[in-house]
């Protein structure tokens, strides 16, 4: 694969994403099929031409991914694994409680459909999948909820062995760490359980661990002053607004990783344009389906 050149394709894709984004959060349009005859336009599905939101929705996706798959070969994927992460696990998950994804999903997430091709070879999970889910089930967690706490702190494991400090690995541990806590908090999690779900290195998790004992009051001033003040907002936020801690999160990366727009790295121009084109979409979908962005 030749890295200069995908490098230098995302980042022409991404300014051309950020233009789209900003031309569509400025719109002022009175009906859907006023969106759906801008967006057209804009080619933002590529060279179909849809005639209804839902349409054309499917084809922002399959054109987005499409995008970045023709700058990839085989021996790229392996970069999806950080940038897409929330939804690989969402595959492997269902994998490991032997669920189906494709009947539910088929119509209108392409992405999920996509990356689940992606994750096989030959009809079956690729080695490093597999591999995955087998210390997982060597585990033999009777609980469901300790399963997939497992399933997420073995893939972050193995994005860290081939990752490293990759910032966006980092800022997504701090993240997801501060919503265990939270959790932790609230449902008066033992502090074995506590423990088990935290992610990142050693130092990483001691530190987490020190705010066990800590009741909600304190946590959030005691976040911003041993972690960082960013740290202390998200949870504050998460904690005003529970149901919406997934956006909070997403807010929390958004904010930490914008300096990845100067880096040359492919894996960092892959994880902004993954933020932008999926803020895109989730716009769309709200639009579309008339509910928040993370319902």
């Amino acid at each position: 694969m030749d890295l200069p050149f995908v490098s230098a394709s995302l980042g022409v894709k991404i300014a051309d994403l950020r233009k789209i984004e900003s031309q569509l959060f400025q719109l002022d349009v009175k009906s859907n099929d006023e969106l759906v005859n801008f967006l057209n336009h804009l080619q933002i599905g590529g060279s179909v031409e849809a005639k209804d939101l839902e349409t054309l929705l499917l084809e922002v996706e399959k054109h987005f991914f499409g995008e970045l798959l023709e700058l990839f070969d085989e021996d790229g994927y392996h970069y999806l694994d950080l940038a897409f992460a929330d939804e690989i696990l969402t595959l492997l998950n269902l994998k490991l409680h032997e669920l189906s994804f494709d009947e539910k999903f088929k119509k209108y997430d392409y992405l999920h459909l996509s990356l689940k091709d992606l994750l096989a070879e030959e009809g079956s999970l690729k080695d490093n999948y597999r591999s995955i889910l087998q210390e997982v089930e060597n585990a033999s967690l009777n609980d469901p909820r300790a399963s997939e706490a497992l399933l997420v702190k073995v893939y972050y494991d193995d994005l860290r062995k081939r990752f490293k400090k990759n910032p966006y690995l980092l800022a997504k541990e701090y993240a997801l760490n501060t919503r265990t806590l939270l959790r932790a908090a609230r449902f008066k999690f033992s502090f074995e359980d506590y423990a088990s779900e935290l992610l990142g290195d050693d130092v990483l998790k001691e530190k987490y661990q020190g705010f066990y004992l800590l009741d909600l009051n304190q946590l959030e001033m005691t976040l911003k002053e041993k972690v960082e003040p960013a740290i202390g907002e998200l949870f504050h936020n998460m904690l005003k607004d529970t149901k919406s801690a997934d956006h909070y999160v997403d807010l929390y990366l958004e904010n930490k990783i914008s300096d990845l727009l100067f880096s040359d790295e492919v894996v960092d121009l892959l994880i902004v344009y993954m933020m932008i084109s999926k803020r895109i979409v989730k716009y769309l979908k709200k639009v579309a389906y008339q509910v928040d962005d993370y319902e």
